[in-house]
Order: C-alpha cells, then structure tokens, then sequence
C-alpha cells in the first residue's frame, strides 16, 4: 500500500538504510559469521546430539536473535538467496511506484555471507578439529 520506492524495495530485499556499503558489508559479515559459527558449534555440540528438536530450537532462536539485533542497519539476509532472488523478482516484476533495485548494493549480501562462511567454518576447524 505503500508509494515509497525504498519501502517497496524493501519489502522485498535488504537494503541499507545508512547508504554506507562499507557498513552494509560489515553488518551481513559479522551476522553471518555468527550464525555460521554458532551453528556449528549447536549441532556439534555433545549435549544436542541425540536431540534434534532441540538443535532446531536452538538454531531458530539463533537466527531471530540476529536479526533482532543486526537487522535494523540492513535487514539482514544472513544468506545470498534470501536477498538475490527477491531483488530478481522486484526487477522483474511491473510493481507501481517500485524505482530502482538497488543492483550496485547487491553484491553485498551475496559476498559478505559467503565470506563469513568461509571464514567461520575456516576458524571453527582451526580451534575446535
């Protein structure tokens, strides 16, 4: 119902309500990192082993409490497909009022999450394998 350009892209994407890609980038790293280091250390954890429905808990409350708390700067997508396929779909998609996609910010949520999963799965093996 809105006509804002940047709240229908929204909707749909992240975007970084600072217009700073720097920050934008160290927001999706360092929620990323988090929930890929994190999660590893749930489901390998001793105690959870014989308890799936627990991991599954733990992992949800995980990924609400980042977005809850690194989610106002960008929305964070914490992952490339929640951002790279609603921004295709906003770019394709004959919305009223919609304005532009955004396309030079996103590359941000696609390298920043793959980088922190690199660099997590990278440290986790180092200090716990």
């Amino acid at each position: 119902m809105t006509e804002e350009p940047l709240r229908i892209l929204g909707t749909c994407s992240t975007i970084d309500a600072t217009g700073s890609h720097l920050n934008g980038f160290i927001n999706e790293f360092i929620g990323s990192f988090v929930l890929f280091f994190s999660a590893l250390g749930i489901t390998k954890a001793p105690f959870f082993q014989n308890n799936l429905g627990t991991v599954h808990l733990a992992l949800g409350f995980l990924v609400g409490t980042l977005v809850a708390s690194l989610g106002g700067p960008t929305g964070p997508a914490l992952n490339p497909a929640r951002d790279l396929g609603p921004r295709i779909v906003h770019a394709l998609f004959p919305l009223k009022n919609k304005g532009d996609s955004q396309w030079a910010y996103a590359w941000i949520p696609v390298a920043a999450p793959m980088l922190a999963g690199v660099t997590a799965v990278g440290l986790y093996k180092l200090v716990f394998m």
